[in-house]
């Protein structure tokens, strides 16, 4: 194996730290199953520590506390919620937190919103939202969705939340199986193969590396009872499986090898005691690369700029490599990357990239920090840059403001997709994201009242509930991000 091949799963997710932004870092898993041919909803979500304030207690122990609000709507109607508090244990170090509510829903479409709120700190905050599609029973053969679970323990334990079928089922947060893992657990139910006209079944269970095509995957088998209720819990060893991107797929086959039903579930891996063993037997200097042409100050310049192109779990490893100045890991990373994005020509795409960022950096620097590091600069980088954009300057009671306007996203795949930016503090190219369309990026369902927060009296309904306020003929930023496509 030759170092090219393996630098293009170098990457290294290590922790899910919250080393730069003050944002709850979350992750949020909703799944759905049948139980006696109703269907129930799991909403489950992992807090990391971290990102919350730590109350110091005697002997040096922390803790922190979270408040939970988990809404169901449809449409604009409120199906279900559910609101409490979590305390973290009293520990020497933070605490992550882990828990899941459940619901039973009846079929048709839903939004699940999630909303956490820092105890401690009521500007730490994170809201995360998903659609979600409830099916009535089907009297042909399908499967719930695949959950990916780092540890079963059998329990009996019936209170425990994540309790079923004599087990506690811990989920992989993130689906990111982290170096001190070594066995990723698969879950799934397979409903109505009763109805299959087939009289032998078996599940093809497979893991296939995304990165590296030439990897043979995983697979295993399992016998499947034609009956109505199949659950699917099968073990893999990861302890050999190299870091990078990987999807998990079952696939439920009759005796003729005909696919019959099928899902996938993507996940990641970091192992870098593993890939460092593969790292010995190759032989390229980094030094000889682009990356070695770059100052220490450069190479910190660039991985910054990087971010908003990274998914959460690698900002995570950035984030330490930065904090850690690891010279060398910081080189590999970059490296990675756009070795990974571009193999015949990495150096082309980088310097083409170095100008886009450093144009934007120009753009949209502010007394905060650079211009890549604004919430602007992140949106630019990451998606592009707009199809429109409506700047306003001087409306009576509102800061100035931005809204961008994208046909579409695509690293997403959302479609018509707004991002209100605006300047609270009046001064310094400070704009901040109010709210946007976009399910992957903040989200504000209050945003006019805080645009509008000079006119307090004007606001539509009470306070708690309220989502607009009063009409305007000078007031058009709702006129403007609802009419504008």
């Amino acid at each position: 194996m030759n170092k090219k091949d393996i630098l293009c799963f170098f990457t290294a997710f290590l922790v899910l730290s919250n080393l730069l932004f003050a944002k709850i870092d979350a992750d949020i898993d909703v799944s759905m199953y049948y139980q006696n041919q109703v269907p129930f909803v799991d909403v489950s979500f992992h807090i990391v520590g971290s990102s919350l304030t730590q109350k110091k207690l005697e002997n040096a122990y922390v803790e922190s506390r979270v408040n939970v609000l988990v809404t169901i709507l449809q449409g604009e109607q409120i199906i279900d919620f559910k609101k409490y508090g979590l305390v973290s244990p009293k520990t020497s170090a933070p605490s992550d937190f882990i828990d899941l509510r459940r619901f039973v829903l009846e079929a048709g479409r839903y939004n699940v919103i999630v909303e956490l709120t820092d105890q401690l700190d009521n500007e730490n905050r994170a809201s995360i939202s998903t659609e979600l599609v409830v099916e009535e029973w089907q009297d042909n053969p399908f499967m719930s969705n695949i959950q990916l679970l780092h540890r079963v323990t059998k329990s009996d334990d019936i209170d425990n939340p994540f309790f079923r079928y004599g087990n506690i089922f811990e989920p992989a947060a993130y689906n990111f199986f982290h170096r001190s893992m070594d066995k990723l657990i698969v879950f799934a139910e397979l409903y109505a193969l009763d109805k299959s006209p087939d009289n032998a079944l078996a599940a093809r269970i497979s893991i296939r590396n995304l990165d590296r095509s030439d990897l043979d995957p995983l697979i295993k088998y399992k016998k499947i009872e034609c009956s109505e209720k199949n659950v699917i819990t099968e073990f893999f060893s990861i302890a050999e499986m190299i870091s990078g991107n990987y999807e998990l797929k079952i696939e439920v086959v009759n005796p003729a090898s005909e696919v019959i039903l099928e899902q996938t579930e993507f996940f990641q891996r970091s192992n870098p005691a593993y890939d460092r063993e593969l790292l010995k037997e190759s032989e390229i200097d980094l030094n000889e690369t682009f990356v070695g042409e770059l100052t220490t100050d450069e190479l910190r310049y660039h991985l910054k700029a990087l971010a908003p192109r990274l998914p959460q779990n690698e900002i995570s490893l950035l984030n330490l490599l930065l904090k850690e100045n690891n010279t060398q890991g910081q080189k590999f990373f970059l490296f990675n990357y756009w070795n990974t994005f571009n193999p015949i020509r990495p150096r082309d795409s980088f310097e083409q990239y170095k100008q886009i960022a450093k144009a934007v950096d120009v753009k949209f620097y502010s007394t905060v920090g650079r211009g890549f590091e604004t919430d602007r600069g992140y949106i630019f980088l990451k998606y592009g840059k707009p199809k429109d954009v409506i700047s306003v300057e001087n409306e009576p009671s509102a800061p100035p403001y931005e809204i961008w306007f994208y046909d579409k996203l695509d690293i997403t795949g959302e479609t018509n997709m707004k991002f209100l930016f605006y300047n609270p503090s009046l001064g310094g190219n400070d704009y901040q994201l109010l709210h946007s369309t976009s399910r992957y990026e903040k989200q504000n369902r209050q945003w006019e009242l805080e645009l509008y927060a000079d006119a307090p009296n004007e606001i539509e309904g009470n306070r708690v509930d309220a989502t607009t306020v009063v009409d305007n003929v000078n007031r058009r930023a709702r006129e403007y991000f609802e009419d504008n496509n």
